[in-house]
């Protein structure tokens, strides 16, 4: 696994509630990004904490099949991507539509040196971007919770889950469980700067 490898140009990691940022997920053939593929990312552009646009694509694996286990984790399979766009194309115009936001997902530094991998290996840029993890955030809100998965957090918060298991799908349930932490910090403290004074964040 790559999860300790250097990324010399990756973005900083901050707790956070910015009123703009992009959502972000990917689906992959497995956890090693140095020997596993992107097959979908997805992403939604937040402008004053409202959805303003979303991106969505399948990419072609250059090396791997899909196997079962993924297949049935996320309902992606080798025939919908046979045709899909290549990773490098896809990298950029992902990279077009995150431009400079601060991209916020659920355990998001997967999603991110997944990314930040692809885009060093298939593109001349490098993935900057600042970030937030919804992980982290619900760690800290919700230290009782039993784990901190995205289905648990939306269970326990009593948000209704989107679809299924799909880039897009997870970026839109992790939204709304970003924005309801923001609301219950602001219905307890006020204010988000307060909370973070008090917790030393």
């Amino acid at each position: 696994m790559n999860y300790l490898k250097y990324r010399e140009h990756k973005g900083k990691e901050y707790f956070d509630f910015p009123n703009d940022y992009c959502v972000i997920d990917i689906e992959t053939t497995g956890l090693d990004s140095e020997y596993n593929e992107i097959i979908e990312i997805g992403a939604l552009k937040i402008r004053a904490t409202k959805i303003s646009d979303e991106f969505s694509i399948l990419v072609k694996p250059q090396k791997e099949t899909i196997s079962e286990q993924i297949q049935k984790l996320t309902g992606i399979d080798n025939e919908m991507v046979k045709d899909a766009t290549n990773i490098k194309d896809a990298i950029l115009k992902f990279n077009d539509f995150v431009g400079k936001d601060i991209l916020v997902g659920q355990n998001v530094n997967f999603d991110i040196n997944f990314l930040y991998d692809n885009y060093e290996r298939n593109t001349t840029l490098y993935l900057i971007n600042d970030y937030v993890d919804l992980l982290k955030i619900s760690r800290k809100i919700s230290p009782e919770f039993e784990n901190h998965k995205l289905e648990t957090i939306l269970k326990k918060l009593n948000i209704q889950r989107d679809q299924k298991h799909r880039a897009l799908s997870d970026c839109i349930d992790t939204y709304h469980c970003f924005e309801k932490y923001r609301n219950i910090i602001l219905e307890q403290y006020g204010d988000i700067n307060m909370y973070k004074m008090i917790f030393n964040l």
